[in-house]
């Protein structure tokens, strides 16, 4: 079964639909429009299959192009030659197509016009000329057809009249066109003369549109405008395409993976919101050991910062801090952690929401009277994802801005208590603000009791047990309260599954019992972790070079010197993973001697004994 088709039933009755009426001599046209990676793709190779499967369309001549990005506005004609190559094959019967056919089998021509002008003669100057005249109406963006030089609008219509030809000359077309965002204006001007001749034609035309880069203007803004020209026309039909709906997630991991907890499906739901593709990747992902936990491939990275490529640098970083923020934010905190106007920054963020990375919503309660419009992410992994491209020490000091923007607020709220614990953990550090630190952790620990927002439970306890044991001044009973909180979080992840908050809890209780003195114990303790690390392997947000770096610690102190150097070695080993995937040198750099985990792992001389 093919994950990024199910559930498509209605979109596939539509295509089918579609097909039955060019049996009957009625052409017409569709549209399917979504973000990228919902299935459109997928949705169009499954009807081809069904169609070479199904008795009723086995003589359908469905035939598909692709307009690829960087070269597709700037190829002239690309997908209709494409479209037309396979069909002129079947020709015998003489006349302008087959003249065009024997000229390609001899390879006397080689480009879209060169091969456009050999099935219709006469066109090569048209083409010369022609092209510019169609570039400079589009670049208006109200694409005036009906101004273009009559020789422009004569090669689109004799070009439509040669489609027509061959689809009346057998059995009907259907023609598809995948990406059709990046198709040339010449290839649209023969579109916009094929949809008015689809009625009474035995051809019909399916177009998939990805939407993210139309906000940004420019030729993907053009194209867009067109589609709902045509829609508005009356010439063709346009479907959206959404997630994926929890049954139909269910389902895909009930038949990709029968053995997965019935908890899996609906984490998975719940963090990509049925999203195709990712769906898709987070299954490929699954291993029986991970139980119901929802692991983002490094693939995933890619596709979203593909998706985040349309956008200007700075917009990159405002959707970093928001990321820092939560997956639901507020314009005015961002722009405060930014330092940027608060109207600047609604209106960047109006202009990010048209590529579908986020979207308008409902603020919480306690910010319902705030003068901020309210975001959320698209999904929970595409958050995921965007939180953790950044470096530690940028994490830490967004947080730290975010939290100061946040502090002021009065009502209660899980995120603020996350982003209060982090900047916590930075003051912590400083002897002359230690205290203050401890204090802001408390209140902010308080807080995350008060509004029990299950999945930071475990991360807030986890922040609270490790400030107690790194702080500068830490409180006379901090070895006492972070054993305490360390031993809760085991207890609660594991009967919630939160494998990662299990392990780094673990971790820390290691190093509160060996510094209370109980080696043995943690000893029992740091080998657990490994243990459960081993069998998840590196998992999103777990820190796993400081589980490694911590665990060699304790089994070092305990006399296990084979054991812990070459766990010092696999912590090295991540840090220098971690540090090649950041292009920036500067930043690369600070990643390897300014966070002090880091400098300790780098730094750490531990001979022979």
């Amino acid at each position: 079964m093919r994950t990024e088709f199910v559930d498509r039933v209605e979109h596939m009755a539509e295509l089918r639909e579609l097909a039955a009426g060019l049996f009957a001599g009625r052409g017409g046209a569709l549209v399917l429009d979504s973000i990228a990676g919902m299935g459109k793709t997928s949705l169009l190779g499954a009807f081809s299959r069904l169609s070479a499967e199904d008795p009723g369309l086995r003589r359908l001549r469905l035939v598909g192009a692709r307009c690829h990005p960087g070269i597709g506005p700037g190829l002239v004609y690309g997908p209709v030659v494409d479209l037309m190559l396979p069909l002129a094959k079947g020709v015998k019967q003489p006349g302008p197509v087959r003249q065009f056919l024997s000229f390609t089998r001899r390879g006397v021509v080689r480009t879209a016009p060169e091969l456009l002008s050999a099935m219709v003669p006469g066109l090569g100057m048209a083409f010369t000329i022609g092209q510019e005249v169609t570039q400079a109406s589009l670049a208006t963006g109200s694409m005036p057809f009906d101004s273009l030089q009559p020789f422009q609008q004569g090669v689109a219509l004799q070009i439509v009249e040669a489609l027509v030809d061959l689809a009346r000359s057998g059995d009907p077309i259907l023609l598809t066109v995948d990406d059709v965002q990046h198709m040339d204006p010449s290839s649209m001007l023969v579109v916009d003369r094929l949809l008015h001749q689809l009625s009474d034609a035995p051809i019909g035309l399916v177009l998939s549109h990805t939407t993210d880069a139309v906000a940004g203007g420019g030729h993907a803004a053009m194209v867009e405008e067109m589609l709902q020209r045509w829609a508005d026309d009356g010439v063709l039909t346009r479907r959206r395409l959404g997630g994926l709906p929890p049954d139909a997630v269910h389902e895909l991991v009930r038949s990709t993976h029968p053995t997965a907890p019935a908890a899996y499906s609906e984490k998975l739901t719940r963090l990509t919101d049925g999203h195709a593709v990712f769906v898709r990747l987070c299954l490929d992902e699954w291993r029986p050991d991970a139980g119901d936990e929802v692991g983002l491939p490094p693939s995933l990275t890619r596709i979203v910062e593909t998706r985040m490529g349309v956008l200007p640098a700075e917009d990159r970083e405002l959707l970093a801090v928001a990321a820092t923020q939560g997956p639901v934010f507020l314009s005015r905190v961002v722009a405060s952690a930014l330092g940027a106007r608060d109207e600047d920054v609604m209106e960047r963020l109006r202009r990010i929401a048209g590529t579908g990375l986020v979207e308008l919503t409902s603020p919480p309660a306690w910010a319902t009277e705030e003068e901020s419009d309210c975001y959320r992410f698209q999904h929970g992994a595409l958050w995921r994802v965007v939180y953790e491209r950044q470096t530690p020490g940028q994490a830490w000091a967004r947080h730290a801005a975010v939290a100061r923007a946040l502090t002021p607020e009065r009502p209660d709220s899980g995120w603020h208590a996350y982003n209060a614990a982090l900047l916590a953990q930075l003051l912590v550090r400083h002897p002359a603000r230690g205290a203050e630190g401890v204090r802001l952790m408390e209140q902010a620990w308080a807080e995350t009791e008060r509004t029990w927002l299950a999945n930071l439970v475990p991360i807030v306890r986890n922040l609270y047990a490790q400030i107690l044991l790194e702080a500068a001044e830490p409180p006379a009973d901090a070895l006492e309260r972070a054993g305490r909180l360390a031993v809760d979080t085991v207890l609660e992840t594991r009967n919630s599954g939160m494998i990662r908050s299990e392990i780094a809890a673990l971790s820390l209780r290691s190093r509160v019992l060996l510094a209370q003195g109980d080696r043995t114990e943690a000893e029992v303790s740091a080998r657990e972790a490994l243990r459960v690390l081993d069998e998840v392997g590196d998992m999103p947000a777990l820190r796993t070079e400081e589980v490694l770096y911590r665990s060699a610690v304790v089994l070092r102190e305990t006399g296990n010197h084979a054991e812990a150097r070459p766990l010092l070695g696999r912590a090295r080993a991540v840090i220098a993973r971690k540090a090649g995937s950041i292009p920036d040198e500067r930043l690369r750099e600070g990643f390897l001697r300014n966070v002090p985990l880091n400098r300790a792992v780098l730094d750490a001389e531990w001979g022979e004994r």
